[in-house]
């Protein structure tokens, strides 16, 4: 039996008790949801057992020197956080061995191919690898497990459920490691009132483990959590919406109107590919609203500024390439806002002419498939083609 079957049925007896239709059919969803995301059992004690050993891996890392540079700590902390959450969500999903197996194979693998490159001063290509290793190993484990994460619906609207989850378990993430600084912070303090001399690397070791550690953590709190019908992610969205509208907005009368800034170009290019990533990600989470109302407005105004402004950017960075040559830095960044523009051109049309969910949904998230395959190209290509630099 379907999950919709299932639905139906139950709101069906639920009708037959007295309950109007609509009521009937969330309280049958409800339900639904709450059985998917019971706990099997020793769910507990593995993720706790996960995050652990998460920490100690982190742990592990700095003792060794493996995370010597800023690129190896990207290139290894962040897969030994990540390669946790997802056993657990493996176990915890009911995933089959075999998939389990290729999924953990892959977040070692990629990190070790990658570590394998040389790196020569400045280190560009290093880092600009590992920064973008982490988006590809994101893209394979949704893409992976998004049957099971929604077992009902389109493969669009699965997707769409996968990165809504994915970017729950994130925010979710960056606010208890917010709670674990504090709380570090607050040790320290008692200690040091204490007359407790802690070692000094206690800090450098502490904190980041924590935050190893606290990415399994989150991971079971939203999967646990998701009997919820609104995201927080499409509940931020619409908050933070109207506020980068007006900064988009600011951005765009400062590059028209203000000359002799070239000095500072490079930052400013560098904030604006920034913003137009979390431009990317509120456009993502946003959910669905009805015409003529403000958020609906504001969303589109977003589309419109971002477009207007990655195209600004795109020709202040054309510019510095043609005056003083290909770089790293130079190339990833023009190819991003490429891609953002793009993406954001292949969105706008669905968007004002008020296509069904689906059709924005894929616009949304079919396009993501493309960040992959050039965050691929610059972990394992760009320091070929920029002889490890």
């Amino acid at each position: 039996m379907t999950n919709r079957e299932q639905i139906r049925e139950t709101a069906s007896q639920l009708m037959e008790a007295g309950l109007s239709e609509d009521e009937a059919t969330l309280i049958a969803k409800r339900r639904l949801r709450s059985s998917e995301t019971a706990m099997r059992s020793g769910e507990l004690p593995l993720m706790i057992f996960l995050a652990l050993l998460a920490a100690i891996a982190v742990r592990i890392i700095f003792f060794t020197g493996m995370a010597e540079h800023s690129s190896d700590v990207i290139r290894w902390v962040v897969p030994s956080a990540l390669l946790p959450a997802v056993l657990y969500l493996c176990y915890a999903l009911q995933v089959s061995k075999k998939e389990t197996l290729f999924l953990s194979l892959l977040f070692i693998l990629l990190p070790l191919l990658s570590s394998f490159y040389p790196s020569i001063e400045p280190h560009h290509t290093a880092f600009l690898a590992a920064g973008h290793l982490p988006v590809v190993l994101m893209y394979i484990m949704i893409r992976m497990l998004e049957p099971y994460l929604e077992k009902d619906g389109s493969k669009i609207m699965k997707r769409k459920k996968a990165v809504e989850f994915a970017g729950e378990t994130a925010i979710f993430s960056v606010l208890m490691m917010l709670g674990w600084v504090v709380m570090c912070a607050l040790f320290f303090q008692a200690s040091s009132l204490m007359g407790i001399d802690l070692d000094e690397n206690t800090e450098t070791w502490l904190i980041p483990s924590g935050f190893a550690a606290l990415v399994t953590v989150a991971t079971f709190v939203v999967l646990k959590g998701r009997e919820g019908e609104r995201r927080i992610t499409s509940f931020l969205s619409s908050v933070f919406t109207p506020l980068f509208d007006v900064l988009l907005l600011l951005f765009i009368l400062f590059m028209i109107f203000t000359s002799g800034i070239e000095s500072d170009m490079r930052e400013l290019l560098i904030l604006m590919d920034g913003i137009l990533i979390l431009v990317v990600l509120l456009i993502l989470f946003s959910s669905d609203q009805k015409k003529r109302t403000l958020p609906y407005h504001a969303l589109s105004l977003l589309i419109a500024c971002a477009i207007a402004l990655d195209i600004i950017a795109l020709i202040y960075m054309s510019g510095r390439l043609i005056s003083s040559g290909i770089t790293p830095n130079k190339s990833a960044g023009f190819v991003l806002n490429l891609l953002i523009l793009i993406h954001l051109l292949i969105i706008a049309p669905h968007r004002f002419r008020s296509s069904s969910e689906e059709g924005m949904e894929q616009a949304k998230t079919g396009f993501l498939f493309i960040y992959a395959i050039w965050a691929f190209q610059v972990v394992f290509f760009f320091p070929l083609l920029f002889q490890f630099k």
